[in-house]
């Protein structure tokens, strides 16, 4: 069920200091496979002890702009299926441009195999959250890996996630790029953990706006706890990010009384957005804002691949069909 009224305020939350001077130090390079020297895409590139990270390209390249007091710090390169390594930033920035790369780690997926049978009647499910009143845009304008993370339960244990959808409210893009992820959570903090898929899975659509579908029914996504996180990263290269961070600027140089601020009461407490009226360019994800059904979900947002998680007021619209085993 939707709600009926749609808000024309849109949200967006770039940090200034994604959008400040590179400083005086810009990584670059190249990730690669060490067995077959192929490129490895949307891998995490960064600092874990600072939160700054961006991901690679398609084609394996990045590009990490760091500050002064940064060059002293290691920068971690690490991907799904992969050993991750770590070289210091004085090591690379010596380099105009660095190959790196990483060993694939030897794993053993677990077989699972489900009958037409149980794919009918109450085992089938769908959980998440199918309501929007708006639309959130989260990303850092230098750098890459901006996500969003719904918390979505069931109240069995051991089952196989058959496919998750994703609202876009609106894209200024002809064909943009996704990236689905399922992550644990973790232990300690309830905040997003490790990926229990073991896949870089990129989607490329092509929708202005309405739900796309990520299918993991050939994905082995096996999961055998009751609450997890559906994760979803805006993939886009460094030209569009800063064509998006010059746009967003003009438009608020023209009218700066557009970004607004304010403080909405979550499941996590209070949280503040910041909004953007009648800015429509990049890829915006479905969300709800509602004082009272907003405190049924568990939300989060970071803006960059190693950016520490925070509480977002924005719940993400997204839901997921799951498969349970032993339901009856």
């Amino acid at each position: 069920m939707l709600f009926r009224r749609i808000y024309l305020v849109l949200l967006i939350a770039i940090i200034s200091n994604g959008q400040v001077a590179y400083g005086q130090g810009v990584i670059k390079g190249i990730l690669l496979n060490k067995d077959n020297k192929k490129p490895i895409p949307y891998a995490a590139v960064g600092i874990i002890e600072l939160g700054i990270g961006t991901i690679t390209n398609r084609d394996g390249t990045f590009k990490l702009a760091l500050k002064s007091n940064q060059k002293e710090e290691n920068i971690n390169f690490s991907s799904i299926g992969y050993e991750s390594l770590t070289i210091s930033a004085e090591k690379l920035l010596k380099e105009s441009k660095n190959i790196i790369y990483l060993k694939e780690k030897i794993t053993k997926l677990e077989e699972v195999e489900v009958s037409d049978k149980r794919l009918s009647g109450r085992r089938r499910k769908v959980i998440g959250n199918s309501q929007f009143n708006t639309g959130t845009l989260r990303l850092d304008s230098r750098k890459n890996g901006g996500a969003m993370a719904l918390l979505v339960s069931n109240d069995k244990d051991d089952y196989k996630l058959i496919d998750a959808k994703l609202f876009i409210v609106n894209s200024s893009f002809e064909s943009y790029k996704l990236r689905a992820r399922v992550m644990e959570v973790d232990s300690v903090s309830g905040l997003p953990g490790q990926d229990i898929m073991e896949e870089v899975f990129v989607s490329t659509f092509s929708t202005k706006k309405g739900w796309v579908e990520f299918d993991f029914r050939d994905k082995r996504v096996h999961i055998d706890d009751k609450e997890f996180y559906l994760v979803f990263e805006w993939v886009m290269d460094s030209e569009a990010r800063q064509l998006l961070a010059e746009q967003i600027k003009e438009h608020l140089s023209t009218k700066p009384e557009n970004i607004t601020a304010s403080t909405v009461s979550t499941a996590q407490g209070l949280v503040e957005e910041k909004r953007i009226k009648d800015f429509k360019s990049g890829v915006w994800f479905g969300s709800l804002i509602h004082p009272i059904v907003g405190k049924r979900y568990t939300c989060y947002y970071r803006l960059n691949a190693l950016d520490s998680w925070k509480p977002s007021a924005a719940i993400l619209a997204t839901k997921a069909t799951i498969l349970r085993y032993n339901g009856k």
